[in-house]
C-alpha cells in the first residue's frame, strides 16, 4: 500500500468498539472486540464469585446481584448501612479500617487459556438517594498472582462526575459513571477498594444527616467490567496509538471540557459537536460577529481540554490530529470555510502558555472522504512529540477563503464550519519524554508536510509562506504558476512550453520546516494530470529521471523511460473528475534524507507543451530511518 492510500484508509477505522471514530490508525487492540465481560462470564454460567467485607442491609439484597445485569430494582446488588440506629454500622467500621472492598473472581472454568484483559467498567445506583449513597474515593485493583499482592489500575479521588437522573411517578432515581483507563496485563480477579462516600467528599452531607433515612449507607445496584477476552493478548491492548477523544468520550463527557474565542451560530450548531464522533454534525460560527473579530484579535481557537479525571496521574501525549468538514449540504461553502493556515498547541502548565507541536500554512490539500458514513473534507495530520500536556488547542489564522481572495462577507463565506476533530496519541505513565524518540516511521503526504510554518510569538501569526518549486528552464507558461503542481488540489492544471529539453521541475523543503531535526525519506512519488484538460494523454512526461540532491550532488533515484498510467476517479466539490496518473516507488536502498528534489523531464508523451495537475511526494519521517547516500564511484588509477 503506498502513502496516498494509507492516507486515505485513515478514514472510518473504528478503534473502539463503543465510539465509532472518523479516522484512526490500526492500534494493537483494533483486530479484538471489546465487550461486557461481566455479561460474557454470566452467559457462560455465572462462573464468578462475589464477597465484600460489608454486610447486606437484609437478605433482599445480595452481592451476587450488583452483576446479574438487572437495573430497575432499588432492592438489588450492594446496599450497607453506615449507622445502625445510633451506632457505628457495617461502612463506617470499614471505612476506619482502611476501605471497602468488593471483589469479583472469575472462575478458571471461563475462558480456560485465554486472557482476560479488563480497561473500563461503569458502576450505577437506582433507588431514593442513589445519587448521594454513590462512591466518593476508590481505586479499581487486579490481584497479580504472581507478586500476591493488588495492583491498582484506576483510581478516582473525590469523584463528583455522577450522573443523576431524577425519576418519575413510574421510574425510580438513579446516579451512573463509566470509567475507561489504559490496561495491557491479564488478569482474573479484581475489587474495588472504596476509601470514602461521595455524599462525605462532596460536602452534600454531614455525620448528623448522613443519619437520617439512612442516606449515608453505601447502595451500588450494578456494575459492568469491560474488556476482552482473547488468546496471547497479555500485553498488548491499549500499548499502541489510540484516538484520544473517543477513548475520553467513552469514559463520560464530563471528562473533558471545550473552549473556543468564538460563538455558535446556533444551540444546532455548538462547539461540543466537534468532539462528539458524528461526522454529520458541524459547529458554524458567523464571521461579522464571531470571526472576524477572533482574527482581528490574533486568530480564532477551539480548546479541548482532558479532565484531570481522565486517566488520573498519566501521561497524555498527543501525537497526531484530524480535522473534517461534512460535505453532505453546502460543499462548496464548506471547501472555502476550511482552514488554511493554523498552529496545533498544547499548553505548559510550568511555563504558562501555549507551545506550537504541530503548524501549517498555505494547506490546500483537503481531501474529500467519507467519514462515519457522511461526505466530507478532510486530512489527518502526524507530528513527533514526546511531552504531555492535558490542554491543546487548534489556532487558526487564515481560511481558505483568504486565501483564494473571496469576499468573506458574501453569502457568510468567511464563516468557521468544522464537523470534527479528533486527537490521536499515546495514554500511559510514565511515557513522557520516550514516545517518537526511538526509531518510527509515519507515512506522510510531503508535499503537503513541507508547507508547515512555524508561529510568530509576538503576533500568534504563521510564518510567510514558502515557494518551493522553480523550474530551470525558459518556458512559456499557459496556465497557472509552477506551484499549482504541490497545492493538493488534483482538479487544476499546470501547463507551459519548455523550450529545450531536458526541462527540470525543482521541489526543495524548506531548512526551517518543523521537522527539520528528523530524516525525511522518500518512498514514493505521484504524477497525475486531469482528463478534463484537452490532450492531456500526450502532454505528461514519456522519459523522466527523479534525482536528490545529497552529499553535494545529484543523485539519481528512479528512472523511467515508459511507465503505466492508470484512472482514478475522485470528487471535489458537487463534481466528479478522473486523474490519468502514475506511482513510482523509489527503491529501498535509494530511500535516503535530502530535502532537495528535481524531476528531470527527458521526454513527453507526444505533444510539445508539458501538462500535470499535481506532483506529490510521499514519504516517512523518523529518527534513524535514512539509509546514507550512495558513497561516490572512485577511479582507478593504474600506474604502468
Amino acid at each position: 500500500m503506498n502513502n496516498k492510500e494509507r492516507i486515505k484508509s485513515f478514514c472510518s477505522v473504528s478503534l473502539l468498539a463503543a465510539a465509532p471514530v472518523l479516522y484512526g490508525v490500526a492500534m494493537p487492540e483494533s483486530a479484538l472486540t471489546r465487550i461486557d465481560v461481566t455479561a460474557a462470564v454470566r452467559a457462560a454460567g455465572d462462573l464468578r464469585t462475589v464477597t465484600a467485607n460489608v454486610t447486606t442491609r437484609s437478605t433482599d439484597y445480595a452481592l451476587e446481584k450488583a452483576f446479574d445485569g438487572k437495573t430497575a430494582a432499588q432492592t438489588d446488588g450492594l446496599f450497607s448501612d453506615y449507622f445502625i440506629g445510633g451506632n457505628d454500622g457495617p461502612v463506617k467500621n470499614a471505612y476506619a479500617a482502611g476501605g471497602v472492598t468488593l471483589e469479583y473472581a472469575i472462575d478458571a472454568g471461563f475462558a480456560p487459556g485465554k486472557d482476560i484483559v479488563i480497561d473500563g467498567y461503569s458502576i450505577l445506583s437506582v433507588g431514593a438517594h442513589a445519587f448521594i449513597r454513590m462512591p466518593g474515593t476508590w481505586q479499581f485493583q487486579a490481584f497479580d498472582e504472581t507478586s500476591g499482592s493488588w495492583v491498582t489500575l484506576d483510581e478516582r479521588t473525590a469523584y463528583a462526575g455522577w450522573k443523576e437522573v431524577k425519576g418519575t411517578a413510574d421510574t425510580p432515581d438513579r446516579a451512573d459513571g463509566r470509567f475507561r483507563f489504559v490496561n495491557s496485563k491479564s488478569y482474573r480477579k479484581y475489587r474495588f477498594l472504596i476509601t470514602a462516600p461521595y455524599w462525605k467528599t462532596s460536602g452534600k452531607l454531614t455525620e448528623e444527616t448522613a443519619k437520617e433515612s439512612n442516606q449515608g449507607a453505601l447502595q451500588i445496584s450494578e456494575i459492568q467490567l469491560f474488556g476482552y477476552v482473547a488468546d496471547n493478548i497479555d500485553g498488548k491492548v491499549n500499548t499502541g496509538l489510540l484516538d484520544l477523544t473517543a477513548f475520553a468520550r467513552e469514559s463520560g463527557d464530563e471528562f473533558r471540557a471545550v473552549n473556543s474565542n468564538l460563538k455558535a451560530a446556533n444551540d444546532d450548531l455548538k462547539l461540543e459537536n466537534l468532539f462528539d464522533g458524528v461526522g454529520s454534525n458541524r459547529f458554524f460560527s458567523n464571521y461579522a460577529a464571531s470571526v472576524k473579530p477572533a482574527y482581528d484579535d490574533g486568530g480564532a481557537w477551539v480548546e479541548y481540554a482532558f479532565d484531570e479525571a481522565f486517566v488520573p496521574n498519566a501521561d497524555i501525549l498527543v501525537t497526531g490530529y484530524s480535522i473534517s468538514c461534512a460535505t453532505n449540504s453546502g460543499f462548496s461553502h464548506a471547501l472555502k470555510r476550511m482552514p488554511c493556515d493554523w498552529a496545533l498547541q498544547g499548553y505548559d502548565e510550568t511555563a504558562g502558555d501555549w507551545t506550537t507541536l504541530d503548524a501549517y500554512h498555505d494547506f490546500t490539500c483537503w481531501e474529500a472522504v467519507a467519514c462515519a458514513g457522511t461526505p466530507s473534507l478532510g486530512f489527518r495530520f502526524d507530528f513527533p512529540n514526546a511531552v504531555a500536556y492535558r490542554r491543546y488547542r487548534l489556532l487558526i489564522s487564515r481560511q481558505y477563503w483568504g486565501r483564494a481572495g473571496i469576499d468573506p462577507v458574501s453569502s457568510n463565506i468567511g464563516a468557521l464550519q468544522l464537523s470534527e476533530i479528533q486527537l490521536f496519541g499515546y495514554v500511559g505513565t510514565n511515557i513522557a519524554g520516550t514516545v517518537g524518540q526511538t526509531t518510527t516511521e509515519h507515512p506522510l503526504k510531503l508535499t503537503a508536510w513541507a508547507n508547515v510554518a512555524d508561529v510568530d510569538t509576538d503576533q500568534k501569526k504563521l510564518s510567510p509562506p514558502f515557494a518551493p518549486i522553480a523550474s530551470n528552464s525558459a518556458c512559456t507558461v499557459t496556465v497557472g504558476p509552477v506551484g499549482s503542481l504541490v497545492d493538493g488540489l488534483r482538479h487544476d492544471r499546470f501547463l507551459c512550453g519548455p523550450t529545450e529539453m531536458p526541462f527540470d521541475v525543482y521541489y526543495e523543503m524548506p531548512s526551517n520546516m518543523f521537522l527539520a531535526d528528523k530524516d525525511m525519506v522518500l518512498t514514493n512519488y505521484v504524477l497525475e494530470v486531469n482528463e478534463e484538460f484537452g490532450n492531456y494523454a500526450a502532454r505528461v512526461p514519456k522519459a523522466w529521471r527523479l534525482e536528490a540532491f545529497a552529499d553535494g550532488r545529484w543523485m539519481a533515484l528512479d528512472r523511467r523511460s515508459e511507465a503505466t498510467w492508470s484512472e482514478e476517479a475522485f470528487t471535489f466539490g458537487k463534481k466528479s473528475y478522473t486523474a490519468y496518473k502514475v506511482v513510482c516507488e523509489i527503491a529501498s536502498e535509494k530511500r535516503f534524507s535530502a530535502t532537495r528534489y528535481r524531476l528531470r523531464i527527458k521526454s513527453l508523451a507526444g505533444a510539445t507543451d508539458f501538462q500535470l495537475s499535481e506532483l506529490t511526494f510521499n514519504g516517512v519521517w523518523g529518527t534513524g530511518i535514512a539509509n546514507p547516500p550512495p558513497a561516490r564511484k572512485g577511479l582507478l588509477m593504474v600506474v604502468r
